[in-house]
Order: structure tokens, then sequence, then C-alpha cells
């Protein structure tokens, strides 16, 4: 689940999918703790996290339910756990995976609804699902499709068995008030053996009643810290000033922004050219289905440059948009395809930078500002190559007014830029 969490934007769909899959199995198992005197420390899974993931640690399960009006303790409701958690009369509880889940980056317009097949352990082939269950009626657990083709008796106490299915948005009915049963009614059996020796009774499953997980309005996300920030891939914390932390971004602009205080105006000049250039080829990207990593550039750092990861540009999209660590360059910057804003196709609205100041003993010179061709590729400003032999120039400067441009299809996601006197 901290997996999903925490790297799900740069997966691509099925990857994310099967990392939600592991992660409601491992939730499911954890809904099956409680009530070993020899394990105190599982008491189950009640209270979850604002993604609906089971808080790991028994401790934190516990402090939730003393400090339940705390907006990061979502409660499942009592039924979700055994005493001293919860209410439930026993083991399987009424803890349920998922529905309607939204995925991440660039396939955040799917959404996946999972079932758990509880103390059981089941294998799937193009010919059937079947599963071994502890009880041979185990009914499953969720709203999602999936269910097996037969059930055959066999213990299986304490694992679990999940299956996650994309699909349309579904309608949830909670049924019984979110309690579970493992009767069964009409059931097909077969009986093979002795059923009660060697785990032989076999059963076809029919439909069975779904619970649905609680209706829960999610609260706003605790504050940001520093953490969150180098846990996102924004930056990273410098080891003398552990309370400053410095920002990933693409090369040029790393160096420009470490070192340019220490060099000549030309040379500052150009690397914030070269600056420029690689960011705008970054908001260039996205959209790849074999590179949801890349989703392109609409998040930058104080200096206007933009964040170089994948991660750290989705987590600004989500959790992290309208904090001090995400400087928005609008909607319009991020592609819809990439799930980073609104641009319906590349290039997007990204712009080069104005007013640049130049640094140290120079500071006092007139500022310089910067305007690139995307997706082009130029010789200074004398001539360019691009997709469209009508590409017109980007940003608040202009210096390829009368620049001749060829057309080359092969320049598709790179760009050329200049600042000042010096081109990239």
């Amino acid at each position: 689940c901290a997996d999903f969490r925490d790297k799900a934007a740069t997966f691509a769909e099925q990857k994310q999918n099967d990392y939600i899959t592991k992660c409601m199995e491992q939730d499911c198992v954890q809904s099956l703790e409680g009530g070993n005197a020899n394990r105190a420390d599982e008491v189950g899974c009640r209270y979850t996290d604002a993604n609906g993931f089971c808080y790991h640690s028994g401790s934190t399960q516990m402090w939730c339910k003393d400090n339940s009006d705390d907006a990061r303790c979502i409660d499942g409701g009592t039924l979700w756990a055994i005493p001293e958690l919860g209410s439930a009369p026993g083991a399987p509880s009424a803890w349920t995976p998922v529905a309607n889940f939204p995925l991440r980056g660039a396939a955040n317009a799917v959404v996946v609804s999972c079932s758990c097949m509880k103390n059981c352990g089941c294998s799937h082939s193009s010919k059937e699902s079947k599963c071994f269950c502890t009880h041979a009626d185990q009914l499953k657990s969720g709203v999602g499709p999936w269910g097996p083709d037969r059930i055959i008796r066999s213990g299986k106490d304490g694992e679990c068995a999940c299956v996650c299915v994309a699909g349309e948005v579904m309608d949830i009915t909670i049924v019984s008030g979110g309690e579970e049963s493992t009767e069964s009614e009409g059931m097909e059996k077969i009986t093979i053996g002795e059923s009660e020796s060697g785990g032989m009774e076999v059963q076809k499953a029919p439909e069975p009643m779904i619970m649905a997980p609680p209706v829960i309005t999610l609260p706003p996300p605790p504050p940001m810290d520093i953490d969150d920030a180098v846990g996102a891939g924004l930056c990273v914390k410098n080891g003398a000033y552990p309370h400053e932390c410095k920002s990933l971004l693409n090369i040029r602009c790393a160096d420009w922004r470490d070192s340019a205080h220490t060099w000549a105006p030309t040379k500052q000049q150009g690397y914030y050219a070269s600056c420029m250039a690689q960011d705008c080829e970054q908001s260039l990207e996205g959209g790849e289905s074999n590179h949801p990593d890349l989703p392109g550039c609409r998040f930058l750092d104080g200096n206007g440059f933009c964040y170089a990861y994948g991660t750290a540009q989705m987590w600004c999209a989500g959790r992290g948009i309208d904090t001090p660590w995400c400087s928005d360059g609008g909607a319009s910057w991020g592609l819809a395809a990439a799930g980073l804003g609104t641009a319906a196709e590349k290039p997007t609205d990204w712009t080069p930078h104005a007013d640049v100041k130049f640094r140290g003993q120079w500071s006092d010179d007139a500022p310089y500002s910067c305007s690139c061709m995307k997706d082009c590729t130029c010789n200074k400003v004398k001539q360019c190559w691009c997709v469209d032999e009508d590409q017109k120039e980007t940003g608040p400067a202009s210096y390829y007014v009368d620049t001749k441009r060829s057309r080359s299809s092969s320049k598709s996601g790179t760009c050329a830029c200049t600042c000042g006197t010096q081109s990239s």
C-alpha cells in the first residue's frame, strides 16, 4: 500500500492494478488478525488513512480508537474489527476492499473496484478461478465483479485472495448494515471423498450478497512538511542545514542555481538558455503509455524551474497543490492525458522566463528575457529545423522572428532557447 501511495503516479495502468490488488490482500489479511493473546500488537483493521488503506501498526489502530475525532483516522465502523478494536462477533470482520478507486498519473481516468475472498487462497487460469477456503460456503467481500467459479474446502485461516477490476463507476448499496454472512443458500455441492478430513468438498459459488465499504468523506490532508517533499521527489535535504531542502531540477537549471553567482554574464545567460531548453523539452513530455513517469512540467520550485521528477509533478497535482512547495504554472501547462492539467494536446502553454537578473558582482546589470522554439532545433538564431515549418517562438522575448525555418519531422520533443545574447 505504501508503494502504491508513493509511486503509483509513475506506474503504467496494469502495474497500478497489480499493486492495489496486493495492497488489498495485505489489508484483508490484517483484518483477520486480533484475539490472539500471544500477538497483542495485531488487532485487525478498523481505521484507515485518506486513501482507504489500513494503518499497519496495532498501536496506531488503538490510538485512533481513543482519538476517533482525529481527521487522520477514517473509521470503517465497529464491525470492521473484533474487540477490543471493534464489535464484530468474530473473524472474519466486515472489512471490505476499495471500490470506485481512481488510479494515478496517466491512468487517472480509470477506476477499479476490488473483491476479496477471506480465509482463502485462490488460483486463476484462462478456464476458471478456484479458491481453497476454510469455509466451503465463503462469500466474497467487496463490490468488484470478480468471484471464484469454484470453492474447495481447505484450511486457509488468515489468508486472503483479492482481484481488482477496472470499469465504470459502480452504484453501491450497503447490505445489512455492513455485516457479512458466511451462510449460503442454494449452492450446488459436489462431495469427493470425505469432506471432513481431506478438504475435498467442492462447491460452485452462487452470486453472493455483497457489502459495500463505508461511505466516508475524506478530511483535508495534514500539513506538508519537509519529509513529505523529500518523499515525493521534490527535493533533497541539505546535510549542513537539515531544515533546508534543495529542489531536484534538470541539470542545467541546478547548475545555474548553485554556481551562477561565480560566472561571467555570458556564461550565466548560456546556462540559463540551456536550463530553459531542458524545461521546455520536459513540458513536451506526457501522455505516453510507455512513459507514465514523464508527465510533463506544470509545477515549479521557488526559482520557477520545473521539478524534474514525474513523482514530484504528480504529487504537486494531488496532495501538494496549493501548497508553498508547488508553484503552479497553471492548468494549461499540464497535459490532460497525463493527468497533470487541462491542455488537450502538446505543446502546452509552458513559457520561459522574463526579466532574469544577473547574479554575483553583475547583479546590478539590466536583466534579460528568454524565448524558445518548441519541437525544433536551431543553429543559434540563424536557422531552425522544426516539426511545423510555421512554428512560432514562445516566450516574453523575440529572438527568432527573422530566423529561417525548415521542416523536419524528427524534431518532435526537442527545444531551442535563447536568453539575452546566448543560445542553448
